[in-house]
């Protein structure tokens, strides 16, 4: 469902960026050709201002703006030798757009930057210091009106494309600022038809991959890329909602799809070949994702209808946020999974795996913790190697679930728990200890007012509890205590 999710809305995306882009010039039309600097300019209206200065061997430059009483300015500063590819620059302000600025600075070698702007008191400012980079920008008429997008490429074949399809929304993308030079091969495209929304993109590392497609308004996004071969997909169609990807470490796959109101997604990698999945389709929903190991596996969906009041609080989220959907998940060392699912009103995930081979769900095979209900409260902990953990509540007929609180912990080796609750104020925790490997334990709970607790201390223990009724309470210890 989220993959369709992600697939069907970067579609969309596409749709309305791909025109924009078709419109940009491979090379300049009007200039070509020449061994030496070429800038060909053409003003038609009023208040036109064009400056271009170009040092170097070879650069080429082509600034069009047309407009009656438009109040357009356009500058161009090309400073650099001659690295096999000349530096070149395409600005064209079209007629209807009035009061927009156009700046394009290129220090380096063989960069190459397009410029198309035809929306109104909009803003375009493109830095290129490094060697060749490429930056395409849009803004498209009647649709950007106060908007701005800033590209700053400081390293080496970095690629920036942006198409700003919003009004009064901003697009900042900074790519090499802080290992310059050392920065190359990082790759950003930003489709954004959100009003008064952002969109900030930093890729400091090396052969980084970004996309975001920003849709709904009043929305923020964030992506900061510092590692190296590291992929980021962001999907915000959520209105006053926030997408925060951080990623440090090498080959780390993070992909977003958020169709939410007030709803956060925060995903942190900073390890080795982590794969990343959140959707979320519901209001005031916060997932978090930390991934610091190698090769970890975390796929998390929201989907429901979330708690309301924060349209009338604006303290909400800062004082309340324990009635919505939580997800919090953490997975360090190597070769964790996890799938977690939750669908109804007021749910709660927290999953801490910091062993290695820990598994509470397979993506595309097993679901673990799956929520359907409300109130329901799932956590999960495996600290040693090798466990296995799978927690359903509310899956019977009618997928109904009250109250229930299902809490694992697995610091051992080699254990493997099931626990499945369907009814109301049903409790089962199951402990098994550090030191105690190779425990089974299997909790059924259907009815009503049930408890089962099971704690296993020391290793090869095993524990099978039924219960179907209501008012029943069930308590295992094996093992010496501790």
């Amino acid at each position: 469902m989220k993959y369709a999710l992600i697939m069907s809305a970067s579609a969309l995306a596409l749709a309305l960026a791909a025109p924009a882009m078709a419109q940009l010039s491979p090379g300049l039309a009007d200039c070509v050709g020449g061994t030496a600097n070429c800038s060909d300019i053409d003003q038609t209206g009023n208040n036109d201002v064009a400056s271009v200065t170009q040092i170097g061997s070879r650069s080429v430059s082509d600034i069009d703006q047309a407009g009656t009483g438009a109040t357009n300015t356009a500058t161009v500063n090309q400073t650099g030798t001659d690295a096999s590819n000349a530096n070149e620059s395409l600005i064209t302000q079209t007629a209807g757009s009035e009061g927009n600025t156009a700046s394009v600075t290129q220090d380096g070698a063989g960069n190459l930057s397009d410029v198309l702007q035809a929306g109104d008191d909009s803003t375009i400012t493109v830095l290129q210091e490094g060697t060749g980079n490429s930056s395409q920008v849009v803004q498209f008429d009647g649709t950007s009106t106060n908007s701005s997008a800033t590209v700053n490429q400081n390293g080496s074949a970095n690629v920036s494309d942006v198409a700003q399809l919003a009004a009064s929304s901003t697009v900042l993308v900074n790519q090499g600022q802080d290992m310059g030079s050392a920065s190359s091969g990082n790759r950003s495209f930003v489709g954004q038809t959100a009003a008064f929304s952002n969109v900030t993109v930093t890729q400091d590392g090396i052969d980084n991959e970004s996309d975001v497609y920003q849709l709904t308004g009043a929305a923020t996004v964030n992506v900061t890329q510092s590692g190296t071969a590291n992929q980021s997909t962001v999907l915000q169609a959520g209105l006053l909602s926030t997408v925060d990807v951080n990623q440090s470490g090498t080959s780390n796959v993070s992909r977003a799809g958020q169709i939410a109101i007030g709803s956060v997604v925060d995903v942190d990698q900073d390890g080795t070949s982590n794969d990343a999945l959140v959707g979320q389709l519901s209001a005031g929903t916060v997932a978090k994702v930390v991934q610091n190991g190698t090769s970890n596996d975390a796929a998390v969906g929201q989907l429901g209808v979330g708690d309301f009041d924060y349209f009338s609080d604006p303290t909400y989220f800062d004082n309340d946020a324990s009635n919505n959907f939580f997800a919090d998940i953490e997975q360090v060392n190597s070769s964790n999974s996890l799938v977690a699912g939750q669908l109804g009103v007021d749910n709660e995930v927290t999953v801490r795996q910091t062993g290695n081979n820990n598994s509470a769900g397979e993506r595309w095979s097993s679901v673990g913790i799956a929520q359907i209900g409300e109130l329901q409260k799932a956590s999960l902990y495996q600290g040693g190697d090798g466990n296995s953990s799978t927690i359903y509540q509310g899956l019977g007929d009618g997928g109904v679930s009250f109250d229930n609180t299902a809490l694992v912990t697995q610091n051992g080796d080699g254990g493997e728990s099931f626990v499945a609750q369907n009814g109301s104020g049903n409790s089962a925790t199951l402990t098994q200890h550090d030191g105690g490997n190779d425990n089974y334990s299997s909790i059924v709970q259907a009815g009503t007012d049930n408890t089962a607790m099971v704690d296993q201390y020391s290793s090869n223990n095993s524990s099978f509890i039924n219960q179907s009724g209501s008012g029943n309470s069930a308590t295992v210890t094996q093992g010496a205590g501790m």
